[in-house]
């Protein structure tokens, strides 16, 4: 008997090739999906073990021919809906010892020192398991200096200080406002990126990299949401 219908090798080439394709593409979506699972898991990981308030060590704000400023920070994580982003705020105690202004001592080298405090606000976004972005906005920045903290030094040496009148020691306030929010705005125009988080002591401390400064911070709060 003779049988008309067979397997066209031409044809099962083609179906095996269009197989062939299917395997692979649902392979290779396979592979994608867990790839991005691994990447959102990891930047939730991380942005749970960030969620809360963390205090740094001293740095240094400026230091010039002028005297020297130093800040210490406060970081403030919240975090959103999304569980890989959320606010940031950073508050920060200054201080300050500088050359005071010509008008502020007319006949003597007099030396300024000064205290304040500062708050900026922001966002942040996990990018993935050891970094985040930051986006501050310079226009919540605030800085209030404290007046009773702020002295002239008559004698560097001696430590002798000069009396201040009220008119002298108002101008001097706005100066030292000024001179801080020039400092930090400066200072926080770096703050983009924060790279290689690294959690320490049961995630109590952490260390990361700003730029090219490094940090090391501790634990003060979590967050009631964490």
């Amino acid at each position: 008997m003779r049988c008309d219908s067979h397997l066209d090798p031409y044809n099962f080439n083609i179906l095996a090739i269009t197989t062939m394709n299917r395997f692979l593409a649902l392979s290779l979506s396979a592979i994608v999906a867990g790839v991005a699972f691994f990447q959102c898991d990891s930047k939730s990981k991380l942005a749970d073990r960030l969620t809360g308030t963390w205090s740094a060590a001293p740095v240094s704000l400026a230091n010039d021919d002028k005297g020297y400023s130093s800040v210490t920070e406060t970081f403030m994580f919240e975090r959103d809906s999304t569980l890989s982003s959320g606010q940031v705020i950073i508050t920060s105690m200054i201080s300050l010892q500088k050359a005071a202004p010509a008008n502020a001592a007319p006949t003597a080298p007099f030396m300024m020192s000064a205290a304040a405090r500062s708050t900026i606000s922001g966002t942040w976004v996990a990018v993935d398991d050891d970094d985040i972005n930051l986006q501050l906005n310079p226009l919540s920045l605030k800085v209030e200096v404290d007046p009773t903290m702020v002295e002239l030094t008559m004698n560097p040496v001696s430590g002798e200080s000069a009396a201040q009148p009220d008119s002298m020691k108002s101008s001097m306030l706005d100066y030292v406002k000024a001179v801080i929010t020039q400092e930090l705005n400066v200072h926080y125009s770096a703050y983009t990126k924060i790279d290689d988080i690294k959690f320490h002591d049961r995630d109590e401390s952490l260390k990361f990299e700003i730029g090219r400064h490094d940090y090391s911070l501790m634990r003060q709060t979590t967050s009631a949401a964490r």
